[in-house]
Order: C-alpha cells, then sequence, then structure tokens
C-alpha cells in the first residue's frame, strides 16, 4: 500500500516549506494560482488518505493511527493552502488594479 506518511516530523517540515515557498513565489509573481497547486495537492492527498483508511484491512491496523494524523494533517495544511490563495488572490487584485465580485477575505482581516 503507497502511503505518504504526512504525520513524521520531517515529512510536515518539507510540506510547511513547500507551502511556505509557493506562497513566496506567489507573492513575488503576484499571482494567485502558483499557491493553488499545493491546494490543489493537498486535497489529492485528503482523498487518497481517506480511501486508504476506508479500505484498510484488519492486518493492516496499524497503518490506522498514522493515517488518521495524515488526514488531520492534510486539513490544516489544506487551511493554510487556502488562506495563502486567498492573501496572493488579494495581492494580484490590488496590483492589476481588478475589481474583485467576492470580497471573502475583508471580514477576516478586519477581525485580525
Amino acid at each position: 500500500m503507497l502511503f505518504i506518511d504526512l504525520s513524521n516530523t520531517f515529512n510536515i517540515l518539507i510540506s510547511l516549506f513547500l507551502v511556505m515557498s509557493f506562497m513566496y513565489v506567489g507573492k513575488q509573481a503576484k499571482n494567485a494560482y502558483v499557491p493553488a497547486m499545493p491546494l490543489i495537492g493537498f486535497l489529492v492527498l485528503l482523498i487518497m488518505h481517506t480511501i486508504q483508511i476506508l479500505t484498510l484491512s484488519p492486518e493492516n491496523a496499524i497503518y490506522k493511527t498514522a493515517i488518521s494524523w495524515s488526514l488531520a494533517f492534510d486539513f490544516a495544511f489544506i487551511l493554510l493552502s487556502y488562506i495563502a490563495y486567498m492573501w496572493t488572490d488579494e495581492i494580484e487584485k490590488n496590483a492589476k488594479k481588478k475589481k474583485s465580485v467576492d470580497n471573502s477575505l475583508d471580514i477576516f482581516w478586519k477581525n485580525v
């Protein structure tokens, strides 16, 4: 069974570094689609981990805890990637002087 373990500390740090580097490149390029790439990747990982935990056989039950933790980290990285996408979308909107149809982060930024 192919299993990408996001419960490992080293893999968490690598994933965090990749998300932060995509955020930096997206900010510098003023392109919101760059931070969307890790968002799509973590959504695929979430689907893959969900399928793995649903089809887990009893003899591989030792993987259940690791997959559960990986699911939790998938959700955390999806949240981080989504906020990065929305942030760079705001930067892109201001740089290109476009009018945004949806100002969904205005409420969030006013409370922060």
